[in-house]
């Protein structure tokens, strides 16, 4: 099954499961290249589903890709978490074999996501409403994480950035802020 074909297939999984237990949380989380599969389920949900939060881990997803329809089908946000040190996966990687979602560009999981050239002012503030943008920073090696590709996924990093944005209540992105301030909306030079 392709990352298209699992999304579809993740997005009809969160279908049923909310049919079965309805109020309860869903959130997805994608890593590398796992964070278009996640991003694309999101996209391929029925327009009257929701999931609460989509967090992305280093994703090797285009900077410009169009994130407007995952952002509509969270009730929360959408957490980017981006390093722009993992040079050789995000950036050289992504470069010579291109991003899951086939643009030969440095990741969104380098650099962040950027509104597409030519967004409007209301995709701006879709963005700037529900997207978080979570750069590296010093204070993640504490927790493990020194900027690798692999090292988003350690389980100290995961318990004390990760798990307690999942933990917090479905309540608005600016009100759950993991580990210190993270950026909103497009990533700013």
């Amino acid at each position: 099954v392709t990352g298209i074909g699992k999304a579809g297939l993740i997005g009809r999984k969160i279908a049923a499961y909310q049919t079965r237990y309805p109020g309860r949380e869903v959130n997805l989380v994608g890593y590398s290249a796992g964070a278009v599969v996640a991003v694309e389920a999101a996209e391929k949900m029925d327009a009257a589903l929701r999931v609460d939060r989509l967090v992305l881990l280093a994703g090797a997803i285009s900077p410009w890709h169009d994130m407007r329809a995952a952002l509509a089908r969270v009730r929360v946000g959408v957490w980017s978490y981006y390093q722009p040190q993992d040079v050789v996966a995000l950036w050289a990687g992504t470069l010579v074999a291109g991003t899951a979602d086939g643009h030969h560009i440095m990741s969104a999981g380098a650099v962040g996501f950027w509104p597409r050239p030519g967004a409007s002012s209301a995709e701006r503030q879709l963005y700037e409403a529900k997207l978080v943008q979570v750069p590296y920073r010093a204070q993640m090696i504490a927790s493990g994480n020194l900027g690798g590709h692999f090292q988003c996924t350690g389980r100290k990093f995961v318990a004390e950035w990760i798990a307690p944005l999942l933990e917090a209540p479905s309540t608005s992105p600016a009100s759950q802020q993991a580990g210190g301030q993270p950026r909103r909306g497009r990533r700013r030079r």
